[in-house]
């Protein structure tokens, strides 16, 4: 995870919600334990705007083009990191790949405390003694902090410090589309900005991180039961030095499962309805179908988003998973999608 705030949570299809929702420590804040897969996208397809303040708007992320491959980020205690000593305010680290970022997750707030990063194009170290506020609890349309942050910073193979300011906004509010007809209703965006001066041995330079992430914190069917990771993260981040030219990089990072996930069924209406029985399933599970449709295809998936079966035959042999949490996709011949939460228990 090469960011200031959180890659936050997963993404569904087809919602009816009125309010945005309040963001809080459970839908926010990283925890151990916490999985989260995500995929790269090409800054490039970035749509004109990204949203404009307040409320109402369609964050229009259709057209973006997303990598294939995937990565894995997941909450684990600062002790298993090795960087305790260093860090010894945080009580969670981020960890993706050999990176780790620490963070301390309180009831009222989120606190970042740094650590391996990289910020247009090139690898850092941070290490926050003041650290950065990316969230104030309950945090709601509107909900804004601004504070000074200071630290030390190793880059280019030096040492050295950085002061300066960081804020948050919590400034959007609306639906999000993103690539394969998929929406998303009551996302609330929550905008982080930090601005740093740093002396690195004879260097001299400016830190600019500017990120946008989108949180749906209604849907119940996350890979992770807090649903505190972000549907879509971008971020846009400058290095300028003594050195040379700047160096300007943008970031996008999507759900892995944007595609999979759905809290609620675009298939049913008022001449269909399907029912998944039972749940939990031991061995058997069936799915029932009361309207004019017919199933093109079902899928049982695992919370990273691995295909697990795939059949049009309406009863699914379970018995060769393994017990836990999982999603069932059923998909009609006209392309609509049921996406549900199962449990399998022998």
């Amino acid at each position: 995870m090469k960011k200031f705030s959180l890659l936050v949570a997963s993404i569904v299809a087809g919602i009816y919600f009125v309010n945005a929702q309040t963001l809080d420590q459970n839908t926010h804040a990283p925890a151990v334990g916490d999985s989260y897969s995500f995929q790269y996208a090409d800054p490039a397809s970035l749509p004109p705007s990204l949203g404009n303040p307040g409320s109402g708007n369609t964050f229009g992320f259709s057209g973006l083009s997303i990598y294939p491959g995937s990565n894995t980020s997941q909450g684990v205690t600062v002790a298993s990191t090795g960087s305790a000593a260093a860090y010894p305010s945080a009580n969670v680290a981020v960890q993706t790949g050999t990176n780790n970022i620490f963070f301390n997750s309180q009831s009222n707030q989120l606190e970042f405390y740094g650590g391996s990063l990289f910020v247009g194009g090139y690898p850092i170290m941070l290490n926050y003694s003041s650290p950065a506020i990316l969230g104030i609890y309950p945090m709601g349309l509107g909900t804004t902090s601004t504070g000074t942050i200071a630290g030390t910073i190793y880059a280019m193979g030096n040492n050295g410090n950085f002061t300066g300011t960081s804020s948050f906004t919590a400034n959007a509010t609306g639906t999000l589309a993103v690539p394969g007809g998929m929406s998303y209703a009551n996302v609330m965006r929550v905008q982080t900005q930090q601005n740093m001066t740093f002396t690195v041995s004879f260097i001299q330079g400016t830190l600019t991180v500017n990120q946008y992430d989108y949180y749906a914190p209604s849907y119940s069917n996350f890979p992770n039961p807090n649903n505190n990771w972000s549907l879509l993260t971008v971020q846009e981040s400058t290095l300028s030095s003594t050195l040379g030219s700047p160096s300007v990089q943008t970031t996008v990072t999507i759900n892995s499962n944007y595609q999979i996930l759905s809290a609620n069924n675009n298939i049913k209406n008022h001449d269909i309805k399907i029912n998944v029985l039972p749940n939990p399933v031991k061995d058997i599970l069936s799915v029932e179908i009361h309207g004019n449709t017919a199933i093109k295809n079902i899928q049982i998936i695992d919370v990273s988003g691995k295909i697990l079966k795939e059949t049009k035959d309406k009863n699914i042999d379970c018995s060769s998973i393994s017990n836990g949490s999982y999603f069932i996709r059923i998909e009609d011949k006209q392309g609509k999608i049921l996406t549900e939460k199962i449990i399998i228990q022998h």
